[in-house]
């Protein structure tokens, strides 16, 4: 086997749980910058803004962050372990999703190709 033919990968989604729509009403303080501007701007400053997305410190947020991206990896192809959840395979691509973390390994092309299309709907570092 060619080991320069495999790709190792390691990638970080960017605020995770951002990305994650919100399935209930949450309703949060703008922050006082923001309503600094709309008083300077003669606007109303009592305001709430609801949010669309999941918000960091809800206590269902990584459960429904780690539903979320596995839809998005079984979207590509991906089966996931039923014994271990956080392990996906797909076509000459296996990966571990810890949370935010991602980490794989697999062909040169099939990896390519899982990461540019993940990349459309997650933002990684």
């Amino acid at each position: 086997e060619d080991l320069h033919a495999r790709r190792h990968f390691g990638v970080d989604a960017t605020s995770a749980f951002l990305h994650v729509p919100e399935l209930e009403e949450v309703y949060v303080e703008p922050p006082a910058e923001w309503l600094a501007e709309r008083k300077a701007a003669g606007l109303p400053t009592n305001v709430k803004w609801r949010m669309l997305k999941m918000l960091y410190g809800r206590r269902i947020a990584p459960q429904r962050w780690t539903s979320w991206f596995a839809q998005r990896l079984k979207e590509q192809d991906m089966e996931q372990c039923a014994a271990a959840p956080q392990f996906f395979v797909g076509d000459q691509v296996c990966l571990e999703a810890h949370m935010d973390d991602i980490h794989g390994t697999g062909e040169d092309g099939p990896a390519l190709r899982l990461l540019e299309e993940l990349s459309k709907k997650v933002r990684v570092s």
